[in-house]
């Protein structure tokens, strides 16, 4: 979670859902945002009147994402400890770190949420929020599609897309695991 006081601003970050990227520039256009806590789904009272956005994403890309991250990639080191591990897996690990990032996104919504980006859009999305007066690039961040992470390796292989990577065991664990998201969030089962 990320506020600015100065402009009464909070996003709410999902994890895999653009954060690093929305992080950037709300930090650079807004010089006292600053994190309260990482992923965190609690308001603050102080914050219950600040405009607040999220970025929703398709489960199934984002499950994928935060596999290939944290396993294809080696996000924090885990690559080495658990690069054998398969999506199936990683999606029932007993690792709280796994299932931090995990999470399904409704329970960001218990929240009162002003405007809902799609990640499938994000740059549009953004760039329509009241706060925005000129039009900002999103910087792409964190990201598993292209290959890059952190922009500084250049040895990770880049994520195929869901539908080319997931098995029907691995959709099934995902409409399981991910079953209110798909019906608050507007996404399709498959």
């Amino acid at each position: 979670m990320l506020i600015s006081p100065s402009k009464k601003i909070l996003f709410f970050a999902v994890p895999k859902t653009g954060t690093r990227s929305v992080y950037k520039v709300l930090r650079e256009t807004y010089k006292d945002s600053h994190k309260l806590e990482e992923h965190g789904t609690v308001v603050p009272i102080t914050c219950l009147n600040y405009f607040s956005f999220i970025i929703k994403r398709n489960p199934y890309d984002r499950a994928l994402a935060t596999y290939w991250s944290a396993i294809k990639n080696g996000w924090q080191g885990s690559q080495s400890q658990n690069s054998h591990m398969s999506f199936a897996e990683f999606m029932m690990a007993d690792n709280p770190k796994f299932q931090m990032l995990l999470r399904p996104q409704h329970i960001w919504y218990k929240n009162r949420v002003d405007a809902v980006i799609d990640f499938e859009a994000i740059q549009e999305g953004y760039n329509q929020l009241p706060f925005v007066n000129v039009a900002i690039k999103m910087p792409d961040l964190n990201s598993t599609r292209t290959g890059i992470h952190g922009m500084d390796r250049d040895d990770q292989e880049p994520r195929p897309q869901w539908w080319d990577y997931l098995s029907p065991s691995d959709i099934a664990i995902i409409n399981y695991k991910y079953a209110r998201d798909f019906t608050l969030l507007g996404y399709d089962k498959v």
